[in-house]
């Protein structure tokens, strides 16, 4: 009950949190800020809950979806999860996949809804614009074909909360620790080879750097979620004949890396 209640508790304050994000984005329109709320609560939300379903279906106890606000661009720090260890391996790519999955459908939704809303703007300097994924790029290309250099799409509430959650969705993505890439990573190729997989893909994440300065952040979280991995990823669980279902799960989450992967995710023009 004192854990419902402080999902309950957590969950408005992210409310709120995301509401104070928006309104800097769209000052003195609360009715854009609440939509933008509303959105992004959905998209992390799903994502989390994507898990939670998962985890109940499985027969694994997990809590309710622990939100963290922030004082940030999106005013959200994700959503957490409490599962009960020890964890079946055979259930570890059927739980952590279907966060990602669930995130991706709703973020997706979202982004295609406010898509066609969204305005028309010239591209001025001191602003921030956003890079494009292969998803995001066709829909534009779809709604707002022969957009001329000069001109950019200034996105709706929605489609932004769908476009933050594919980059929340992306950076889980990555096969590294206790990511959700890395936890299926795990579950399909073993102990040895999701570990060599990890180091690898932060190192990959630290090159990007040149490109981006969000990637050696990401690499630094990543490797944060290494230390004392070895309690919930034991290392007698090695790599096994792939299953069917694993099969197909990674097969979907690597088409939704693909379509989702953004190589610069913001920058300012000057």
């Amino acid at each position: 009950m004192l854990r419902s209640g402080a999902a309950v508790i957590l969950a408005l304050a992210t409310l709120g949190s995301c509401f104070v994000a928006g309104s800097r984005v769209w000052p003195r329109q609360p009715a854009h800020a609440a939509l933008f709320a509303a959105a992004i609560m959905a998209s992390f939300g799903a994502h989390a809950a994507g898990h939670y379903v998962a985890a109940r279906r499985s027969g694994v106890a997990a809590d309710l979806p622990y939100f963290v606000p922030a004082f940030t661009l999106t005013g959200v720090n994700g959503a957490y999860v409490k599962l009960r260890w020890p964890i079946d391996v055979a259930v570890f790519a059927r739980i952590f996949a279907a966060g990602p999955i669930a995130g991706f459908s709703v973020s997706t939704l979202l982004y295609l809804v406010g898509l066609p809303i969204s305005t028309v703007v010239a591209a001025t300097t001191n602003q921030i614009e956003f890079g494009d994924s292969l998803l995001t790029a066709g829909a534009q290309h779809l709604i707002f074909p022969g957009l001329p250099p000069d001109r950019g799409v200034m996105l709706h509430p929605v489609a932004l909360a769908g476009y933050f959650g594919f980059h929340f969705n992306l950076w889980q993505l990555l096969p590294v620790g206790r990511f959700d890439g890395g936890r299926v990573t795990y579950a399909a190729f073993g102990s040895r080879t999701a570990t060599v997989v990890s180091w690898a893909t932060i190192a990959v994440l630290v090159v990007l750097g040149r490109i981006s300065t969000v990637w050696p952040s990401i690499a630094a979280f990543g490797a944060l979620t290494m230390i004392r991995l070895a309690r919930q990823h034991p290392s007698s669980h090695t790599a096994s004949p792939l299953n069917r279902p694993t099969a197909y799960l990674l097969a979907v989450l690597i088409g939704v890396f693909a379509v989702t992967f953004v190589p610069v995710p913001v920058r300012s023009i000057r």
